[in-house]
This record gives structure tokens, sequence and C-alpha cells, in this order.
């Protein structure tokens, strides 16, 4: 009797413990990336974000097809980073004044298993009435919060790169905010940027979702 008493016990334990590592991705009390926790889109705040969306101005567009992943293993060789966490990624096209400069679309094909091999990852979720700094947000706003890559410009800071879903006039949309992340012209080493700029120009997006 005392060995079963002892089994339940242990057993109770650990599923207490399983319980208390999932937390909300949202606002999360816990700091973002403890090892072993699973950062869960209880609310589904990312499942908005999901589509095709379409900036245009004459003949220039970007275009940029986003997806959820959930329960995404993130970590690192050395193990100091390793848990799971819900996430937007994504790929995109940039149209220049009818030019095509980059295409990273046909990156979605590909079922990665690490999620930085794409070339958006938004981590972070809030409500824009949790952030002060949010200008003509409205209260419900979604906000996201990650970055970004290029192919051919593996600079050594990602930039800033934000999207914040609204509904204006009963569509639907996204402010995608794009913008450099780096401080320093040089690295620590003295060395320049591997590139001079990113084909995607540095500013503000506003894409209309596709039906």
């Amino acid at each position: 009797m005392k060995n079963t008493i002892i089994i339940v016990f242990i057993t109770t334990l650990f599923t207490c413990k399983a319980q208390q590592s999932t937390v909300s991705l949202h606002n999360s009390a816990e700091a973002f990336g403890i090892n072993g926790y699973y950062y869960k889109d209880f609310n589904n705040y990312l499942n908005v974000f999901e589509d095709t969306w379409v900036y245009t101005n004459g003949n220039t567009s970007l275009t940029t097809t986003l997806q959820k992943k959930a329960m995404v293993h993130v970590t690192t060789s050395d193990l100091s980073s390793d848990y799971y966490t819900d996430v937007v990624i994504g790929e995109y096209k940039f149209i220049e004044n009818g030019i095509e400069k980059i295409n990273t679309l046909q990156n979605l094909l590909n079922n990665y298993s690490d999620p930085y091999d794409y070339n958006m990852v938004m981590t972070s979720v809030s409500i824009s009435s949790d952030i002060n700094t949010c200008i003509n947000c409205q209260p419900r706003d979604i906000y996201l919060r990650g970055s970004y890559s290029e192919p051919n410009c593996d600079r050594w800071m990602s930039p800033v790169l934000s999207m914040r879903y609204f509904v204006e006039n009963g569509v639907e949309k996204i402010l995608l905010y794009f913008n450099s992340g780096e401080r320093f012209m040089t690295d620590m080493y003295g060395n320049p940027p591997p590139c001079n700029e990113y084909a995607l120009p540095f500013g503000e997006y506003i894409l209309i979702k596709q039906d």
C-alpha cells in the first residue's frame, strides 16, 4: 500500500510540474525563453495573421504569406535555450518599380523544425492596450514583434520588425514596421556589414488581407 501511495504522489508531482511549465505567450509573467517551458497562444491571437497580405504603391508591392506554427522547439547546441513556443513564420516578395528585388515565398514549402530558418519569425504577442507607445492603436489591435532576415544579407544584428493587426472599415490590415536594429557601423572586430542594405527598404507598410 505504501508503494502505491508513493507512485501516485510522484505521478501527481510530475503532472503538476508539466502543467506549470505551460504559460501564456501573451504578456507572460514568466521571462521568455526559460528552459523546459512552453509559451502557448491560448487566445489564438496569432491565428488572425495567417494568410497572404499585400502592400501596393503604384508598381511597387510587398507580398507576405504568414503561417502559425504551434509548439515549435527552440534550442541551441549548448542548450542555453531549450523551450517550446507558438510562433508566426513568414516569407515575402518585394517588387520595386516593377522589378522583383527579392522573393523568398518558395521557402514556405520547406517544413523546417527550426523557425529561424524562415526569414520572418514573430515570437512576441501583445494587445495594443498593453503598449503605451502604440500610436493610433485601437484597444484590441494585436501586435507582434520578431526578426527579419534576407538570404543574401546576413548582418550581425536582426533589424526591428513588428506587425500590428487591425480592421479598418471592415477590411483586415497589417501595419508592418521595419527598421534597423544595429547601433554600430562595424562589428566588435571592426568589420563593416556584409551588405550595404536590405532589398526591402526600411519603413512602414500597410498590407491588406487577400481573399
